[in-house]
């Protein structure tokens, strides 16, 4: 079994437990749409994201009509990425984490059903214009590993810790770099905390047992700016493995795959030195700052319908 298979393993026998203890806080009736639109349960205690502030679902099924100019936007960002990244003979890379529904579609609607995604903003953007080998998008990946993995969590929006490795791994194919995600570079520990999904459902939603990436070498920067900004924003940090075996800095443009659910952690494992940035700008003046050689700009699904503007 590989390392990967056996994480995988033990996230699942974490699932099994979470829904033996905190079977009532589980037993939402299918369908069931939280009172602010955002979260709604599916089959099998699986919780989705609904249509909350992105309309996510309105997305995934084309029934969300995108601004005129929604496509150029994004042609114009992704061909100004392209060609700052040759001038600068920088490593760019673009990672799109794909969201439950689009690779468990069977777990969010009846059995049988079979919904059309074709029409989903993500098909639309013309990815193309950023050079003939984007984005990474993991979503068949995912979807083949549901023979030996549950992929997400039931409660949380966020994939599995391993379904990060496994999106880790597409990434560094990306940039051409074949070191191995295994013990040799990749720790993980057991916390509790309280998914995301729930909390849509419960004011007080249990603290369930989780796997996660353990956030290797030195912290020289942790900025969290919620209480400053009201979000995630611009909040940063900075990783230093000197054990780590590729001697590059890379930058981290993304949100909270990057920040806490493992990326991060993950890259940490492979580069001496990593820099996050929550934004969905890459931000080039930072880049040029601290010599950075590769660049990684992370989106989960839902939140495409904004094009970046840098």
């Amino acid at each position: 079994m590989s390392f990967l298979q056996q994480m995988a393993g033990e996230e699942s026998a974490m699932m099994e437990r979470n829904l033996q203890r905190h079977a009532q806080a589980y037993s939402i009736p299918y369908g069931t749409v939280s009172a602010n639109q955002v979260g709604v349960m599916g089959n099998d205690h699986m919780l989705f994201i609904g249509n909350g502030a992105n309309g996510w679902e309105q997305q995934l099924l084309g029934r969300l009509a995108m601004p005129e100019d929604w496509a150029l936007r994004w042609h114009h960002v992704l061909t100004l990425r392209r060609h700052i990244a040759e001038k600068a003979g920088l490593r760019l890379v673009h990672l799109v984490m794909p969201e439950k529904q689009v690779v468990i579609p069977d777990l969010r609607w009846p059995k049988g059903t079979e919904p059309d995604f074709a029409h989903r903003p993500f098909m639309k953007i013309p990815w193309e214009a950023a050079g003939p080998s984007v984005p990474v998008y993991p979503a068949s990946s995912f979807a083949a590993a549901r023979d030996w993995s549950p992929v997400y969590w039931h409660g949380n929006s966020h994939c599995l810790a391993s379904s990060s490795l496994i999106a880790a791994r597409l990434a560094l194919d990306a940039f051409g770099i074949d070191e191995p995600l295994d013990e040799r570079n990749t720790a993980t520990m057991t916390l509790t905390v309280a998914h995301d999904l729930m909390s849509h459902f419960h004011a007080t939603p249990p603290e369930e047992e989780i796997l996660r990436i353990r956030r290797p070498g030195e912290i020289l920067l942790h900025r969290d700016r919620r209480e400053e900004n009201g979000s995630f924003t611009g909040s940063q940090y900075v990783l230093r493995n000197p054990a780590a075996p590729v001697d590059a800095r890379l930058a981290l443009f993304g949100d909270s795959y990057c920040w806490d659910i493992g990326i991060g952690d993950i890259m940490a494992g492979i580069f001496r030195e990593v820099h996050f940035v929550w934004s969905k700008d890459i931000l080039w003046d930072y880049i040029g700052k601290h010599a950075i050689s590769h660049v990684l700009w992370e989106s989960a699904e839902r939140f495409l319908i904004k094009p970046p503007q840098r």
